[in-house]
């Protein structure tokens, strides 16, 4: 049956997530079908609902946390329908596309086969690093320029039918098991422990945009719960910086992660561009020269 409609089900922290699905909607329309992107946080919250018997194809898009997917997309995937059958492909990103992160689909995957959703692709994008490490300038704008044409490619493939999948290792598959559940106990310490400093005034911004509304405002004391995904949203997005964490502060870019400011970056020329083209393969960097270069990587 020719594919009409996609629905594109998408949780994104810090935007990676979101501009892969805002360049895979724009492939699709570009290909004369009918896209729709919904925010499995509007799903979760009831604000939006949730029906893929509309769609030809369903794509479900998050990034890559401890290894895994983040606990709200699995509860997303308990949320579903049975199907019978659903052609699906799966989106992610990540700091790096190495195989390691390959384990961020088995779980996800066999949930999902369980309710029928044929799962048929399934690829890693690589992003900009939001997470302890800040990429050169150089580096996390060459990942932004590559997108639109890895989206591009990766519409082709899916239309064609093309089968991929990430090679899993089944021994570091049952080893991310364990790790990610200290890593989701992690991240709910982390999110109980951060504070609002004298900075704040109160806006409610970090309160509207959580993703699992775990912080909550009472008078003028913002509070923090125990249901943090270490998204990394609040913390970064504040208009005042006034959100800090008190644990795991490693886990932080000290100059906070704005995508739209480092997919718009004047490389040339610029005085703020840490490293320059010449030097970025080198070192850890140096096997993401493959990847920019090479679409289908």
């Amino acid at each position: 049956m020719p594919v009409q409609r996609v629905g594109l089900f998408v949780f994104t922290g810090t935007g990676n997530t979101a501009l892969v699905a805002s360049h895979l909607a724009q492939a699709f329309r570009a290909r004369g079908l009918s896209v729709d992107v919904i925010h499995i946080t509007d799903v979760l919250r009831g604000s939006r609902d949730l029906s893929v018997d509309v769609y030809d194809l369903v794509g479900i898009g998050h990034p890559i946390y401890g290894f895994d997917a983040p606990r709200n997309v699995y509860a997303f995937a308990r949320r579903l329908p049975a199907v019978h059958g659903k052609r699906t492909f799966l989106f992610k990103s990540g700091a790096d596309f190495i195989s390691l992160n390959h384990t961020a689909s088995p779980r996800l995957v066999r949930r999902l086969r369980r309710k029928g959703y044929a799962v048929f692709y399934d690829r890693i994008f690589a992003m900009p690093c939001n997470w302890w490490l800040r990429y050169p300038d150089v580096l996390s704008r060459a990942l932004c320029q590559v997108l639109p044409g890895k989206a591009a490619h990766m519409v082709d493939e899916v239309l064609s039918g093309k089968n991929r999948r990430l090679p899993a290792n089944l021994l570091w598959d049952l080893a991310v098991e364990s790790l990610h559940f200290w890593e989701e106990w992690g991240a709910r310490l982390f999110g109980r422990l951060l504070y609002a400093s004298e900075d704040c005034v109160g806006c409610g911004h970090c309160v509207d945009t959580c993703p699992t509304g775990n912080i909550h405002q009472e008078g003028e004391r913002i509070v923090f719960g125990w249901d943090c995904l270490w998204c990394m949203r609040c913390l970064y997005s504040c208009p005042e910086q006034a959100l800090h964490p008190r644990l795991f502060r490693f886990s932080t870019i000290q100059d906070g992660y704005n995508l739209d400011e480092i997919a718009s970056v004047e490389l040339d020329g610029h005085k703020g561009v840490q490293g320059r083209e010449s030097e970025i393969y080198r070192g850890y960097y140096a096997h993401f020269q493959k990847y920019v270069e090479r679409i289908e990587v």
